[in-house]
């Protein structure tokens, strides 16, 4: 039997796209819940950062690794073949055979040998929330995604509100385009002691939870506010926050943050964990009352799918992505509308959170065949 051969790509770490780094292990996971006789090969391209030990706990049984580490040379010179001709004029090269197929594939990789090439495009953030990104940023986003819709190659959305926004802004593309919902297969969490970790983070009292990274568009600051709302009523809360605090594109950010806690004297109302360890945030995210999303935009949140598989409670902004992925065991909330949040913090807080019963893996069984679909046919 010859086993088919495919590339996936690892590039980055937690601290800088946490959601991207557990998208990839889980489709690492998920094929490695296939019987033997169809597993692949799997050739992972990896940058020098990425959590590769993580890939490797995993134990996929026919795996290889291949960091990925042009010149800047390299790169410019291939993003100027790009803009004038559409193609690169440097290869990268490949160890060992050449996969059938590679994801999820970014045209400054340059591995043109590959026969398909897979492209995934998360979220149009740019054209809905524009303030968020630099000129340059959103210059180059949009060649990019332009770049895209000139292939023919195929085009990956997590969900239905993103591919509907890429045929509304490039009504010309070429690619065929396929619907992958991510569904999320969690790793074991259940060992750690979650009295231990509650001493550790100083988190004494029940608790909501936010794990998310501090970007500006995760709308931190509704949460802030809402908290404030309520011990205005003479209310009581504790909110837990942990992802990593540095926004590249709003460097301020976090100190914003800071200074309005300290400003409203919350502190006793908040606990910032920082970048914390995996494990640790899906028991402390477990153990929590509900889960707090407040984002103003996502391509599929991470967050919620984390929620939807340990069954968990989750309030979270009533923006078009997140009523798409999620129904029930789940309370929605205008995004800048604190008192809404603050309500709902108080109505959990006093009676216990109703949580229905949810087969969960349905949701996988749905993410596995398309991802057998997508790489392997």
């Amino acid at each position: 039997m010859v086993r088919k051969r495919i590339a996936l790509v690892f590039i980055g770490n937690y601290k800088s796209w946490s959601g991207g780094i557990i998208y990839i292990l889980n489709i690492i996971n998920t094929l490695n819940e296939f019987e033997d006789i169809k597993k692949p090969e799997i050739l992972i391209i990896h940058s020098k950062d990425a959590p590769i030990e993580d890939v490797l706990k995993i134990n996929y049984p026919y795996l290889q690794l291949q960091q990925y580490s042009p010149s800047i040379l390299t790169l410019l010179i291939n993003r100027i073949s790009r803009n004038l001709f559409h193609r690169n004029f440097l290869k990268t090269a490949i160890q060992g055979n050449i996969p059938y197929s590679i994801y999820p594939y970014n045209a400054h990789l340059a591995f043109e040998d590959i026969p398909k090439k897979i492209y995934w495009i998360p979220d149009f953030q740019y054209l809905h929330l524009p303030q968020m990104f630099s000129p340059k940023e959103l210059k180059s986003t949009s060649l990019r995604h332009r770049y895209i819709s000139t292939q023919n190659d195929p085009v990956v959305f997590s969900s239905h509100d993103a591919m509907k926004d890429y045929k509304i802004n490039y009504p010309d593309f070429k690619n065929k385009l396929i619907l992958l919902k991510f569904a999320q297969q969690l790793p074991h969490y259940a060992h750690l002691n979650i009295h231990a970790l509650k001493l550790k983070f100083n988190i004494e009292k029940p608790y909501f939870f936010v794990p998310n990274q501090f970007w500006k568009h995760k709308n931190h600051l509704t949460v802030l506010k809402a908290i404030e709302h309520a011990r205005s009523q003479n209310k009581e809360t504790l909110v837990v926050f942990s992802g990593n605090e540095n926004d590249h594109r709003n460097k301020t950010h976090i100190d914003q943050l800071r200074n309005y806690i300290i400003e409203n004297k919350l502190e006793e109302h908040i606990r910032f964990l920082g970048f914390i360890d995996r494990l640790e945030q899906l028991a402390i995210m477990n153990h929590a009352i509900a889960i707090i999303q407040p984002s103003l935009f996502e391509g599929w949140s991470t967050v919620v799918e984390d929620a939807k598989a340990m069954n968990k409670f989750i309030l979270l902004s009533n923006i078009p992505l997140h009523k798409e992925q999620i129904q029930i065991n789940c309370a929605f909330f205008e995004p800048l509308n604190q008192i809404e949040l603050a309500e709902l913090m108080l109505k959990f807080s006093a009676i216990e959170v109703p949580v229905l019963p949810y087969d969960y893996n349905k949701n996988i069984e749905e993410f596995k065949d398309t991802l057998s679909e997508l790489i392997l046919n």
